[in-house]
């Protein structure tokens, strides 16, 4: 009767204890899957703030665009004779040079 009465107090704390011990293991899947959502998270930040440095860089480019713009037009308003008289002179101007050469012959050795 003693033996009896050990044995199922030994049983309930096995029992105890393997509740426990299922805690515990969902307590440790739990954290490791909000640490990898931390993570994910922290990839995602890195990734706008690369985006926003991107951005930034651009932004930083209007003015001087805006100064090359300006350079031209007042360039064309001190000489509008020649605008009028030689149109020639100023279409065959150019602002961005484009490989074009370069960009047909890579398109003949791919065809």
């Amino acid at each position: 009767m003693v033996l009896a009465h050990l044995l199922r107090i030994c049983a309930r704390k096995l029992l105890e204890k393997k509740k426990e011990f299922e805690a515990v293991q969902a307590l440790e899947r739990a954290s490791a899957k909000f640490l990898k959502r931390m993570e994910d998270l922290g990839d995602d930040f890195d990734v706008i703030a690369d985006a926003g440095t991107v951005c930034g860089q651009v932004l930083e480019q209007w003015p001087n665009m805006f100064r090359i713009l300006n350079l031209f037009l007042s360039s064309r308003e001190t000489n509008p004779e020649s605008d009028e008289a030689g149109e020639g002179s100023t279409v065959g101007q150019r602002l961005v040079r484009v490989p074009i050469e370069e960009l047909q012959h890579g398109e003949r050795h791919t065809s």
